[in-house]
């Protein structure tokens, strides 16, 4: 097949494009494995864009489970790294890439879980995560004692890094008690 010399390749078109550019992308390069380029559309800075091809990537196969070769990021760090968030809008692909396999406790080597990386986050509002605290909340699991580096120059864990980050992050903090005390909440209606 004779690709035309402008055509966005799909690891761009999952960056940059729309589902539309994705999907031409695909078809003019039907040799590249595109369920590879997840990260990169969960990247993509137009949020209408980022959800409609992740949730085309999901429907059609993409592994939600995988991970970087070095490092072992997953979709979830990717995803809790962004500074840029519609979180009604991203909270049911959230929950399909949790349902998919992304491991909520897969520590980084040089980031931690991926909760630590959306405590750390500092681009991030406690009160605008609300649709996303109804998705991590409710999935069993969490691993709360999980090593989260180091507070005033000793170990510290992640339930401890939530208690430090209280007065920036206090509905976290509360719905993690909540967690702690009474286990996951009800998995949110995200039809």
């Amino acid at each position: 097949m004779t690709t035309p010399e402008k055509a966005m390749r799909p690891g761009t078109a999952a960056k940059y494009g729309t589902l539309n550019n994705f999907k031409k992308a695909i078809k003019d390069y039907p040799k590249i494995n595109w369920g590879g380029f997840l990260f990169w559309a969960i990247g993509n800075k137009d949020l209408t864009s980022r959800v409609e091809i992740v949730n085309w990537m999901l429907d059609h196969g993409a592994d939600a489970a995988q991970t970087t070769y070095h490092g072992n990021l997953n979709a979830l760090h990717i995803l809790f790294s962004g500074s840029k968030h519609d979180y009604s809008m991203e909270a049911k692909m959230l929950l399909r890439l949790l349902e998919g396999g992304a491991d909520i406790n897969l520590k980084a080597q040089k980031w931690g879980v991926p909760l630590l990386i959306l405590i750390n986050n500092l681009n991030i509002k406690d009160n605008d995560l609300g649709p996303f605290y109804d998705v991590i909340f409710s999935w069993p699991g969490i691993d709360w004692e999980a090593g989260a580096g180091k507070a005033f120059g000793k170990p510290v864990t992640l339930r401890q890094v939530v208690d430090l980050a209280g007065n920036r992050l206090p509905e976290m903090c509360r719905r993690m008690h909540e967690y702690l005390d009474n286990g996951p909440s009800q998995r949110p209606n995200l039809l």
